[in-house]
């Protein structure tokens, strides 16, 4: 072997151990915060700052780490979620929605979240369950009609505008 194949040799060895190294020595890399957009697919949007909170009992202070969302009553199989396994376990989907309050204001934001319909099909539903109804940890409940909530795409939504829920915006879920 010539000269400079032994200098070629060890130069590849000497950058193949120095990247070996750098990422076995480097930090785990973390997922940074999505920044607010304020355009999609060419269409302008409002800022997160653009609702007003009109929560009953303020915004709630909830720990993502011990959240849980239960699927009981009229199914076959219930649930217990953890916030990531919502976040996770189904398919995700972007949706820009114009909001008109009843208090006269508005905003067109982007939504990020999972079909509500998703997660009651997950559960088996029994036919005879022909209502929905949701529970905040506030006290607030609402409900629809399965056919409704099956027959559209109405999301539990995790983000706004490419960012988490706010505790102000109803974390973890809107």
């Amino acid at each position: 072997m010539n000269k400079t194949a032994v200098a070629t040799l060890i130069l590849l060895l000497g950058l193949g151990l120095f990247f070996f190294f750098n990422q076995w020595m480097s930090p785990p890399v973390s997922n940074l915060e999505g920044v607010e957009v304020q355009e999609y697919e060419g269409q302008d949007l409002s800022s997160i700052n653009d609702f007003r909170e009109n929560s009953i009992k303020g915004p709630q202070k909830i720990d993502g780490s011990t959240y849980r969302l239960e699927v009981t009553g009229l199914v076959e199989e219930p649930k217990n979620y953890t916030y990531a396994q919502i976040i996770k376990g189904f398919k995700n989907y972007d949706k820009v929605i114009t909001l008109n309050c009843v208090e006269g204001w508005s905003a067109t934001v982007l939504w990020r979240g999972v079909l509500i319909k998703d997660i009651i099909q997950e559960s088996k539903p029994r036919d005879s369950g022909t209502v929905v109804i949701l529970y905040g940890v506030d006290g607030y409940s609402t409900s629809f009609s399965r056919d409704y909530l099956e027959n559209n795409n109405i999301l539990l939504s995790y983000k706004i505008n490419n960012v988490t829920l706010p505790p102000r915006e109803v974390f973890p879920f809107n």
